[in-house]
Formats: C-alpha cells, structure tokens, sequence
C-alpha cells in the first residue's frame, strides 16, 4: 500500500508480527479502509503490542483494522518524525489528533 507516495508493507494482522525494526506505522480499518493512525517507532513491534490508543482503534473499527509499515532501519528520529507529521497532515487519522 502507497500512502502519500510512501510504500507500506501489509497487510499485518496482528501487532506481534510486526517487525522489531525503526519505522513508521499506518493502522488501517479493514472495513473501510479509513486510516486510524499513523506513528513512529524505533521498535515498530514493541510500539504497536503496547499502544496507548488501542481502545481508539477497536472504536473506530469495530475491531476489525490491520498495520502496515514503512521499515526505516537505520533511520534517526527525527527522519521518522519528520515522515510521521507529513503521513499525518496528508491523512488526518481519526485516532491521535496532535
């Protein structure tokens, strides 16, 4: 999947296959395809396993929402959050308004 010209790998269906990697994360309803989040990791893994805004996402799901990343191995923070605010100014996710 292409989100704002930037492949993401998935979908994933679980958290726990995620891998343990830096990178950027988009969860995606799988009912409608509405982007609920988008973030950054530099353990993509440990990030989505222990998610604060969980709750979020089976609310706006109905439970039903895969992960797809784009890996940054390697990459800094500040990389990622840079990728991270343009993804969430492109897609407004329904989930973590900053």
């Amino acid at each position: 999947m292409y989100l704002d010209g930037v492949y993401f790998t998935g979908p994933i269906l679980r958290a726990d296959l995620t891998g343990r990697l830096a990178g950027i994360y988009a969860v995606i309803s799988s009912y409608n395809q509405h982007v609920l989040d988008i973030g950054q990791a530099e353990d993509v893994n440990a990030r989505l396993t222990n998610h604060e805004r969980r709750a979020c996402w089976i609310a706006k799901s109905g439970n039903a929402f895969c992960f797809y990343v784009h890996y940054m191995p390697g990459s800094s923070e500040q990389a990622r959050l840079q990728l991270e605010s343009q993804l969430r100014n492109a897609y407004s996710p329904l989930c973590g308004v900053r």
